[in-house]
């Protein structure tokens, strides 16, 4: 009857909390390799070929593939694989010409987490220390937000890590920062947006769009400002308005 739909309700909604604490981490380290348009992918990767031998740098498991942007992924898989592709970036960089034309990066997978119930004295960056030393991360990886108050005058804060170290961090459920202790919750992933039209489901790269609102303020639509100046009372979506829907 009621209590066993309720049961169950109750069973699939801790199953879904506990799907978003954990995320997973990649089994290969990324090398990514971006052009401006014009130049040819087949022409880097003979240079990049001729010059650097993958088994000398102990590279022995590679692939290749394109990426939604158009560009190159080159996968390392095997022991050690995030060193070995930062090695590759730094020879990758010393190889190619054009190197204002050419980026070369070693993307890391990153995850949301929304850490709440912080008090007055606590600043943004003592979150991102205290998120950093969890894991022994570069607190330079880490991305936070401003520290935004609730009625009940504590402070939440958004803060994007490396998924490895938002894992560690979720699996407490909270951690002590000054004088109180914030709860720790992993944000689901966000569907893939293209931030040309601002339509779901691709990217710039492969947008077919008419409309470019890439100059638009992402909070409230305006074409007058970016986000970082809005002054609008409540956000507005200018997608959901087109639609017919609530804005």
């Amino acid at each position: 009857g009621s209590a066993q739909k309720n049961k169950r309700n109750t069973s699939r909604s801790r199953n879904d909390r506990s799907q978003t604490r954990i995320k997973k981490v990649p089994k290969t380290a990324a090398v990514t390799i971006t052009a401006r348009e014009g130049i040819s992918y087949a022409e880097i990767l003979r240079q990049a070929r001729e010059k650097i031998s993958l088994p000398t740098m102990g590279i022995d498991s590679s692939k290749i593939r394109k990426g939604i942007n158009g560009g190159l992924i080159i996968e390392i898989s095997g022991e050690e694989n995030t060193a070995k592709a930062a090695n590759l970036v730094a020879r990758l960089k010393e190889v190619l010409p054009d190197r204002d034309k050419i980026r070369i990066a070693q993307p890391t997978t990153m995850a949301d987490l929304k850490i709440s119930g912080l008090d007055d004295s606590v600043t943004m960056q003592e979150v991102v220390e205290i998120i950093a030393s969890m894991d022994t991360c570069n607190p330079d990886n880490i991305k936070a937000g401003d520290i935004r108050w609730m009625p009940n005058g504590l402070g939440n804060i958004w803060v994007r890590c490396p998924v490895s170290t938002a894992n560690k961090v979720a699996a407490t459920g909270k951690f002590k920062v000054g004088w109180t202790i914030a709860r720790v919750e992993i944000l689901p992933s966000r569907p893939l947006q293209c931030y040309r039209c601002w339509n779901y489901g691709h990217v710039r790269y492969s947008c077919t769009s008419a409309v470019d609102r890439s100059s638009h303020c992402y909070r409230c639509g305006s074409s007058t400002h970016r986000i970082n100046n809005c002054k609008a009372p409540t956000p507005h979506c200018i997608i959901c308005e087109e639609k017919g829907n609530k804005a």
